[in-house]
């Protein structure tokens, strides 16, 4: 799930896996994907610490994995990372899952990634961006309006290429 901090307009994808290991990282969030969605690039991102970006920490500096760090320099955006324990950071993170589990999943099944995808589009559209949110007192549609984003332009979407390291024999 990514959301638009201020105005609280969302994007949300199921995800099958996401495995720090290759392009999963880019793959299963597709923030590509949600950047478009919202059309254009916020100048900040706050994560909730996921074990797929975050690598560690050393004192105040986060150290996010090489490609997540590399995908959000080609969009020219700085990750954030909630601090551990700060209930006030990581519950706005966390808030927004809780409310997309409580009332877009909550008692419903899908047959396929495809159809729970294609509810996870419509949903926020019809249901979520439209309501009047609680703690902002306005439809998350509505605020969107005056976020201000770096327009995408003719960016071509960020593309992952996994280096692979060969040995060839001299006699080859």
């Amino acid at each position: 799930m990514m959301a638009a901090e201020t105005a609280r307009y969302s994007y949300i994808l199921g995800a099958h896996n996401a495995r720090a290991s290759d392009s999963g990282i880019v793959r299963a969030g597709r923030p590509g994907t949600s950047l478009q969605h919202f059309g254009g690039v916020p100048l900040t991102c706050l994560y909730n610490n996921p074990r797929t970006l975050v690598l560690g920490r050393r004192e105040r500096d986060v150290q996010w994995h090489p490609v997540f760090q590399d995908f959000a320099r080609y969009y020219g955006y700085t990750p954030q990372a909630c601090q551990p324990y700060r209930a006030r950071t990581k519950g706005r993170v966390e808030s927004g899952v809780k409310y997309v589990k409580r009332n877009a999943l909550a008692g419903r099944r899908f047959v396929s990634w495809d159809t729970l995808n294609t509810w996870l589009e419509e949903w926020p559209l019809t249901v979520a961006d439209q309501r009047m949110h609680g703690t902002t007192h306005e439809r998350p549609i509505d605020r969107f309006a005056h976020e201000t984003l770096i327009p995408l332009g003719a960016r071509v979407p960020y593309r992952y290429e996994r280096e692979r390291v060969r040995r060839v024999p001299t006699n080859a």
